[in-house]
């Protein structure tokens, strides 16, 4: 069995509804695929950073948090479907 962190970003386009049940998706998606979730990792921004997904302190912080649970991360894929259709 696998151990994963979670990783999600919440973007101001994304409801906090929806953030979560997205999360939640994924945990069970995880979970049946034998996975196991080690840990879950949330960040709000206004975009996604192009060089890291997170912000270089939140990455720091899952760097240490893989070490430490011995698990790999997983991206959450930032939800841009509203985003893209405003004018």
């Amino acid at each position: 069995m696998e151990k994963v962190i979670l990783v999600g970003v919440r973007l101001p386009v994304q409801s906090d509804e929806s953030f979560r049940s997205s999360l939640e998706e994924l945990m069970a998606l995880t979970e049946t695929a034998n996975g196991e979730v080690a840990a879950v990792l949330t960040q709000s921004r206004q975009r996604i950073d192009a060089a890291t997904y997170i912000g270089k302190g939140k990455l720091q912080e899952l760097k240490t948090l893989a070490k430490t649970a011995r698990a790999v991360p997983l991206f959450l894929t930032a939800n841009y479907h509203r985003a893209s259709n405003r004018g």
